[in-house]
């Protein structure tokens, strides 16, 4: 549907790209947006007298009213951000004086267990940050169809509720939530709590209309629905924008300026909390973005995409090694496992099928890790410029995994011998085990990153200078746990300096790898462990 307009995929044609819950790819109409603003009428805005800066300034605040448009808010209530993390956590940050007007007594805020960590991060630290709020977060379970339980919804909302914060639709799940009606019954128990809405997996895929939710706060991203990145849009409803302090201060926000700080005066939203230049051609290429979206209508976004993605969940259930985490009726995305293949392997391995995928904790380790108790998921993510040829190519490229455990393809060379010793270590990984000597010290160590762990048990000799023992238990990729195994072997009996001299490449060469960035990353986490279990000696 439309992937003529793409020029990813002409540049790329055999891509398959099912990564769009991360980052969607952008219409030329975009890019050429971008471009000819870049080219024919750059400018700063604001105070330029100037008629290119005035041309800025006007296409500028259009595309404001543009974006505005699409979720039926008013252009004074739409704020630019950098992303949907930073307007969380400009609410974060500024929704303290609202919060003590609000309550007398102990505060909570309420998230469910399916958010992103944009949607829980910040919330802790105001918390943490602000002990005389007296706040505690509290979170709304989620049942075995993936749904959040509407019973424990209610149980946990009460005139306490200072906040509550939910994503429309899950980034792993992919279930989507019934805001409209949560937000009724928020406002029901107690009116003055201040209701947000997570809608980075929901924007580009359905119609949202800020009026009918009634909330008070939602937030997006431009990069997510095929515009740039570096763009996030807070929609605030309108008195409550008033009644908040800038999140960032200085030029483009004030109104007056004195060296004495009580006459220092703001500008009215949203300018006041737009501080500094602002993303213009980021602006612009996002109105387009929309403008396109809107040529197609989200309506027939919508019905292609759950007809595609409905297909891909009938074909994945199929494969018997696969295990499905999302919902049913899923939006747009399928979270997964594959039964004895970690899932940086399965997304290795189909990027030599050339094809993208997310793999990891998806930004979301309570969920992933403490809720669903995976170490890491596969995710596939469906846009409207994908197709069923597409979905059957991934079908086939994991079936085939399956059927190539003694001779993975996630493990990128061409020598069978190197690709041999590794799995041999992976499967039978030396010096696995703890020690219990009460000289032993240890540590753990996790790759942010996909969720591997690693746990380093070491022993030093007499001298307290070279090792004398290590063992090390994990739980990850292949990648990961071959190098804890033949580092392992490689560290015995070798100096403390030694140890601090090897680097990323000498990992490299260990593995007789060649590695990108985020792989590497996986490598090296157990020369990290060891590194920082002997900074505790």
């Amino acid at each position: 549907m439309n992937r003529q307009d793409f020029p990813i995929f002409k540049n790329n044609p055999k891509l398959i790209y099912l990564d769009n819950a991360a980052t969607s790819q952008r219409p030329k109409q975009v890019i050429d947006a971008i471009s000819n603003f870049s080219e024919k009428e750059n400018s700063n805005i604001q105070r330029g007298l100037y008629t290119l800066a005035e041309n800025a300034l006007e296409k500028f605040n259009s595309a404001r009213e543009t974006i505005a448009k699409f979720i039926n808010a008013s252009s004074s209530e739409i704020i630019f951000t950098r992303n949907t993390t930073e307007s969380l956590n400009l609410l974060s940050h500024t929704l303290k004086k609202i919060i003590l007007k609000n309550s007398t007594t102990a505060g909570e805020i309420l998230l469910t267990q399916m958010e992103h960590h944009s949607n829980i991060v910040p919330w802790q630290q105001l918390v943490k940050e602000n002990p005389e709020l007296n706040l505690k977060i509290s979170y709304v379970k989620i049942n075995e169809k993936f749904e959040l339980d509407l019973d424990d919804l209610k149980n946990k909302l009460s005139e306490k509720t200072a906040i509550i914060s939910l994503t429309h639709i899950s980034n792993v799940l992919g279930t989507e939530n019934q805001i409209q009606e949560i937000v009724q019954i928020a406002k029901s128990i107690n009116p003055k709590m201040i209701t947000i809405i997570d809608a980075a997996q929901s924007v580009a895929h359905k119609k949202i209309n800020v009026k009918e939710i009634d909330c008070d706060f939602l937030a997006f991203s431009s990069h997510k629905m095929l515009g740039p990145t570096g763009l996030g849009i807070l929609y605030g409803r309108g008195g409550l924008l008033e009644k908040l302090p800038p999140f960032n201060t200085g030029g483009g926000m004030i109104e007056n300026v004195s060296f004495n700080s009580e006459n220092t005066t703001f500008l009215n939203a949203p300018e006041k909390f737009e501080a500094g230049t602002q993303n213009i051609s980021g602006v612009i290429g996002l109105a387009e973005a929309i403008n396109y979206i809107n040529s197609i209508t989200l309506k027939k976004i919508h019905e292609y995409e759950h007809e595609l993605t409905k297909y891909a969940l009938k074909q994945l259930n199929q494969i018997p090694e696969i295990k499905i985490f999302s919902h049913q009726n899923s939006s747009s995305i399928i979270s997964f496992t594959l039964s004895g293949t970690h899932p940086h392997d399965v997304a290795s391995h189909l990027n030599s099928c050339n094809i993208a995928i997310r793999a990891g904790h998806l930004c979301a380790m309570p969920l992933v890790k403490e809720i669903l108790k995976q170490e890491a998921l596969c995710r596939i993510s469906i846009a409207f410029y994908n197709t069923k040829e597409e979905i059957d190519n991934l079908i086939i490229a994991l079936q085939n995994l399956t059927q190539e455990s003694t001779n993975p393809s996630f493990i990128n060379t061409n020598d069978e011998l190197i690709k041999e010793n590794i799995i041999d270590h992976y499967k039978n990984p030396r010096n696995n085990g703890i020690l219990t000597n009460p000289k032993t010290i240890s540590h753990t160590e996790q790759n942010a990153l996909c969720g591997d762990e690693i746990q380093i048990f070491l022993e030093l000799d007499e001298t307290n200078k070279r090792i004398k023992e290590i063992k090390f238990q994990a739980k990850g990729c292949a990648i990961s746990i071959a190098s804890a195994s033949m580092l392992s072997e490689i560290v015995k009996n070798k100096t403390l300096e030694e140890i601090k001299s090897l680097n990323d490449k000498d990992i490299k060469n260990l593995l007789q790898l060649n590695l990108g960035i985020v792989r590497t990353k996986c490598a090296t986490l157990p020369l990290v462990a060891i590194n920082n279990t002997l900074k505790k000696k």
